[in-house]
């Protein structure tokens, strides 16, 4: 699994939260109130869909002239990556350093 940029993010909690094939149109509005999205075109939403595709994040489906999105990577599977980069790179697979730093929050 590949790591994600920040807004590849973005566009990935809108697929997840929708819990369904999603339209370019849909992320689009579903993204409106993220800061890093509410000047989006439907071409940069169309470039990051394409990244996506190329990590394996997500295949697009045809239906008609519309296309549709839809996850291959569950949000649980990537929390579980996130959170293994994070232990293993920020905290050197410690756990007890992790658990000390968690107790400090």
């Amino acid at each position: 699994m590949q790591e994600l940029t920040k807004t590849e993010e973005v566009i990935m909690l809108a697929i997840w939260k929708m819990d369904k094939a999603i339209s370019l149109s849909s992320v689009m509005e579903a993204t409106n109130y993220e800061p890093r999205a509410k000047a989006w075109k439907p071409q940069t939403v169309s470039t990051y869909f394409r990244k996506l595709i190329e990590k394996k994040y997500i295949k697009m489906i045809r239906n008609g002239k519309e296309y549709t999105y839809k996850p291959l990577i569950t949000i649980e599977k990537y929390r579980e990556f996130k959170l293994n980069n994070l232990y293993h790179y920020y905290f050197d697979g410690d756990k007890k350093i992790l658990i000390d730093s968690i107790n400090t929050l």
